[in-house]
């Protein structure tokens, strides 16, 4: 199995020794294990004992390493780690065959795909895998192919405003565009035709200090955080335009009343608003 298949978030050593002075002296020297001797070992460890066809999903393992000499630390914790990395992981990858659960289980490929792109959106790094990450190609590849399961994770990360920029960030109009289809599909062209008119009235008369495409991904960013907080509840069209001015004001540091006012007039020197069936009270150029 290639290296780059497994990944460990986090590598922690504890040591319990009987003084300051010798914690002191031992710590570069743990270090130095930790960053030159202990990957080649997890490595050569999961490859024995983890199926090559199958995806491990461990939220930690726990290893006692028992007692070893300052002496001979060098000597004696390699092997030490690989006896005892050994009979856990072999104990986690039955139990994640027989008696599975969320802090340990074998995934689908499909579930699989799923992780990593959580991983990504978490950290913004390219997840360890067999082939290169292409978060763009991954994202159109969920939502053809796992649309329901996306949109469940997404509504996880829905706090992390993080996660969401790099969603919109990576992903194309169109993908976008079906995101939201996803998400309202009974109010997929309203919110369209909002984010257009929004567009244009910030083309036609710019009231933020922004570029038209820095607009359309804070709309989009805004569209999504909206949409993904408010899960279960009926779409108000009002509340949502009225969430996506002020969320757009509050980011660029321009007065709500400001911004409402410079779209009204903008939507009268233009002379085009939206349809009175698409636009409720609160649109710029109505009574709000």
């Amino acid at each position: 199995m290639p290296s780059s298949t497994h990944h460990v978030r986090r590598l922690t050593v504890d040591c319990a020794v009987s003084d300051l002075d010798t914690a002191l002296a031992l710590r570069a020297r743990v270090e130095d294990l930790a960053r030159a001797q202990m990957p080649p070992i997890l490595e050569r460890v999961f490859d024995a004992l983890v199926p090559a066809d199958r995806h491990l999903r461990l939220d930690r393992l726990d290893l006692d390493l028992g007692v070893i000499p300052a002496s001979r630390l060098e000597q004696d914790l390699p092997a030490a780690l690989e006896r005892a990395l050994g009979a856990a992981l072999a104990d986690a990858v039955a139990a994640a065959s027989h008696a599975p659960d969320r802090t340990r289980r074998f995934m689908t490929p499909g579930e699989a795909l799923l992780d990593r792109f959580d991983a990504y959106l978490a950290t913004g790094a390219s997840p360890p895998g067999g082939d290169a990450f292409d978060p763009a190609a991954q994202l159109r590849l969920l939502l053809a192919e796992q649309p329901a399961a996306l949109v469940a994770l997404l509504h996880r990360r829905a706090s992390d405003r993080h996660a969401l920029e790099r969603l919109v960030l990576q992903a194309g109009a169109a993908e976008l565009r079906t995101l939201l289809a996803r998400l309202v599909p009974a109010d997929a062209t309203v919110v369209l035709a909002y984010l257009a008119e929004l567009l244009r009235l910030h083309r036609a008369a710019p009231a933020l200090p922004v570029s038209g495409s820095a607009l359309e991904r804070r709309l989009w960013l805004l569209t999504l955080d909206y949409l993904l907080r408010d899960a279960g509840t009926r779409f108000n069209r009002r509340v949502y335009l009225r969430f996506l001015v002020a969320g757009a004001a509050l980011a660029e540091g321009v007065p709500y009343g400001g911004l409402l006012l410079a779209l009204r007039a903008a939507a009268t020197r233009t002379r085009r608003r939206p349809t009175a069936a698409a636009a409720p009270a609160g649109w710029p150029g109505r009574g709000c």
